[in-house]
This record gives structure tokens, C-alpha cells and sequence, in this order.
């Protein structure tokens, strides 16, 4: 698979707003919610490709989701995009799943989901399934 990151950025083009082992997060398998703009997720997430399950699918939300049964990485680009129903849709997907064939989700947005569900624009119960582990990136 061919990730959409760009493959000449020199690393490391991020710096998180908490000082962490992003690496070990990753590596937990736990599902990751990071925040930021777009350049910053992205140099995140391309650093970290050698830390994530394969196969990977990459998912951009604006084109809606439909996720491969054997990916062991989904990557969810501007998630807080996902209407309604895209978004129930997701989270009865994750409740179906055997727990030994459950992805690790890595999704990505520019916004401040938790604004999103005080809002009620974003399901609650997904926002909390997306975000075992929070990172906040910014650029370097």
C-alpha cells in the first residue's frame, strides 16, 4: 500500500505538545486520536509507519468509510468529518469485531473532537473508543 505522506520530509517535522514516548503509545496497539494540522499528523504518522501492524489501510472520511477486513492499522483521516450515520456505522463496526481481529485506529483531525461531542456533532461512545490515547502535535 502506498501511503499518502510525503516520502522526502525530513524527520522529525512534528513535536508533540506533551513530552512522551510517542513510539511505545504506538506500539501499545491501543487506538490513537491525534490532533493537528495536517503537516504535523502527517509527518507523525509517516515516522511512525514502521511502528504500526500491516497490513494499513488509509481511509480519507470525506470519501467515506468502508474498512478492509484484514487490515491491522486503520488510518482515519479527518474523522471529525464523519456525518450521523458514518459515524454509528464505525462504532457497531468496532463492536462486532472479535477482540483477536480488532484494528488499531489512528485517527486523525485538525479539530478539537471533544468540542465536536459537547456539540453533540460527534458520537460520544466513538469519540472515547477513538481515543485511548490522545496525541497533540504541532509543527517542529
Amino acid at each position: 500500500m502506498t501511503f499518502p505522506f510525503r516520502t522526502h520530509h525530513r524527520s522529525p517535522a512534528f513535536r508533540l505538545a506533551d513530552s512522551c514516548d510517542w513510539c511505545a503509545l504506538i506500539e501499545s496497539r491501543a487506538n490513537v486520536l491525534v490532533t493537528g494540522v495536517a503537516a504535523a499528523t502527517d509527518a507523525l504518522l509517516h515516522d511512525a509507519l514502521r511502528h504500526l501492524r500491516t497490513p494499513i489501510q488509509y481511509i480519507a472520511c470525506e470519501e467515506g468509510v468502508t474498512i478492509s477486513a484484514p487490515a491491522k492499522t486503520v488510518v482515519l483521516r479527518n474523522v471529525e468529518i464523519l456525518n450521523g450515520i458514518e459515524q454509528r456505522t464505525l462504532l457497531g463496526w468496532l463492536d462486532r469485531l472479535p477482540a483477536d481481529r480488532k484494528p488499531q485506529i489512528i485517527s486523525q483531525t485538525p479539530a478539537m473532537l471533544y468540542a465536536y461531542v459537547q456539540a453533540q456533532l460527534f458520537d460520544q461512545a466513538l469519540y472515547y473508543r477513538l481515543n485511548s490515547i490522545y496525541l497533540e502535535v504541532l509543527l517542529a
